[in-house]
């Protein structure tokens, strides 16, 4: 009678794992501590007496079993509320504002599969806030910060003949990360509790006190118009947009960011002079570089960084070579850093021919005295002959001298510091190169350049 049941039994386990979707050539594994085989496609459910905490996971699959621990564990934290306090503004943190972070149900569950026996787990857990919390706490903090901000000059008053100070901030911040480690800490202990975030402030490095009474003129530098009533006009506007800059320590000054796109009409911009092919020819804008020219210098001569200066492609009448900074919109900007220890600030004005750059500052204690030289390396011939440039303004057969030979030059240039007469510091600075032309014609479209260049190689040409 045994032998028939026990034939039944296995009979009726067989077609129950059969009828889940296996055929006759459905995979079977054994299970550990039965000689039953079962089909893969099988679930397997925890052996009666099984239990996660007080939580009876018996005849549950694994996937059932799982949301039951994890039941178990939020059910722990279903009455603790946290409530943390930053200034003014409370952040209460309830159930629905955590997660499990770290737990042994898959682990713990993987062994009692491979047991195949009842289990009665022990519950080991993390919790910590959810990532849609820390946001929400981190938005919190950020809202009561303030940024710290070194004292400062904002302007000059000339009714008082003064500088304005504006003062220091106080920096005020909060550390996120520690906070959220006190929040899961607390969570963890499975107790309500209320925690304080406290402040962490920081004083600014400079104080108004530290620039007043100590600002003064760092350097100026000036220079003489030749140039014609719109260029002297572009000059007058440049240098006014210049004027009254604030460059804070470690801030970037960037002509064309000051001074805008100078190549168009708008904006006040007239056509001058200026160097186009080796040329100088009618551009809107011509003349400002004798504007960013006089900053140049002021600066060299205040002991800013220069981080980027490009010299003109010939000498300038109002500078000694190796001395100018060219710019042009969107090609050559000048750009320089304040990397002394305070605020500066710059005067630039136009007044009658005159440009003048005052940078005022606070002396560093290291130098008191700049001397920029400059000196040529090499003298460079043009080649003989003549250069054609052809001009479509002109008419198809006209030819115009435009300007003679002009020798190329090679200029080295130094900073030295001098601190009560003596050396101290030395300091190479842009080489600068301008090039050899020779005599330059300008032709219309319809003049055989390579006739004019073959006259030329004979060593006459009657244009000249």
């Amino acid at each position: 009678m045994k032998k028939i049941l026990i034939a039944l039994l296995i009979t009726s386990v067989l077609f129950m794992f059969s009828a889940c979707g296996g055929g006759e050539d459905e995979p079977v594994y054994q299970a550990s501590g039965s000689s039953a085989a079962v089909s893969a496609n099988d679930v397997w459910v925890f052996p009666g007496g099984s239990s996660y905490g007080d939580k009876d996971i018996s005849g549950l699959s694994t996937a059932v079993a799982e949301k039951v621990a994890e039941s178990y564990i939020y059910d722990r934290f279903a009455d603790i509320t946290v409530q943390v306090f930053v200034e003014d503004s409370v952040f209460e943190i309830t159930e629905s504002c955590i997660e499990i972070s770290e737990s042994n149900i898959a682990s713990s569950f993987d062994e009692a599969m491979r047991s195949n026996s009842a289990v009665n787990i022990t519950p080991e857990y993390e919790m910590a806030l959810t990532s849609g919390a820390q946001q929400s706490l981190q938005n919190l903090l950020w809202s009561y910060e303030v940024e710290t901000k070194n004292a400062t000059v904002t302007g000059y008053d000339f009714d008082v003949n003064s500088f304005i100070y504006e003062e220091g901030v106080q920096g005020k911040s909060f550390d996120f990360d520690k906070t959220v480690e006190l929040i899961n800490t607390q969570i963890n202990e499975g107790v309500s509790a209320n925690i304080s975030v406290e402040p962490i402030y920081e004083d600014p490095q400079i104080n108004a006190d530290d620039i007043r009474g100590k600002f003064g003129l760092l350097s100026s530098f000036t220079t003489y118009s030749s140039n014609t009533d719109a260029g002297n006009h572009n000059m007058s506007l440049a240098m006014s947009k210049i004027n009254g800059t604030v460059l804070n320590p470690g801030e970037q000054f960037s002509f064309e960011d000051t001074v805008g796109n100078s190549s168009v009409p708008e904006g006040g911009w007239q056509p001058a002079s200026g160097i186009v092919n080796g040329v100088l020819t009618p551009v809107y804008g011509g003349g400002i570089c004798q504007a960013s020219t006089t900053l140049y210098v002021a600066v060299l001569k205040a002991g800013l960084q220069i981080d980027n200066r490009e010299c003109h492609s010939m000498p300038s009448s109002y500078v000694e070579m190796g001395l100018d900074a060219t710019v042009s919109y969107e090609e050559f900007d000048f750009l320089f850093s304040n990397n002394l220890d305070y605020p500066i600030y710059i005067e630039g004005y136009m007044e009658g021919l005159e440009l003048c750059c005052n940078i005022y500052g606070v002396q560093p204690d290291w130098w008191d005295e700049i001397e920029i030289s400059t000196w040529t390396t090499e003298e460079i011939e043009p080649k003989p002959g003549n250069r054609y440039i052809v001009d479509y303004n002109l008419e198809k057969d006209e030819v115009v001298f435009k300007q003679g030979a002009q020798t190329g030059y090679k200029i080295d240039a130094k900073r030295t510091y001098y601190k009560n007469g003596s050396v101290v510091q030395e300091e190479a600075l842009d080489s600068s190169y301008y090039a050899e032309l020779q005599p330059t014609y300008a032709v219309g479209s319809g003049v055989d350049i390579s006739a004019l260049e073959a006259e030329d190689d004979q060593g006459f040409n009657s244009y000249y």
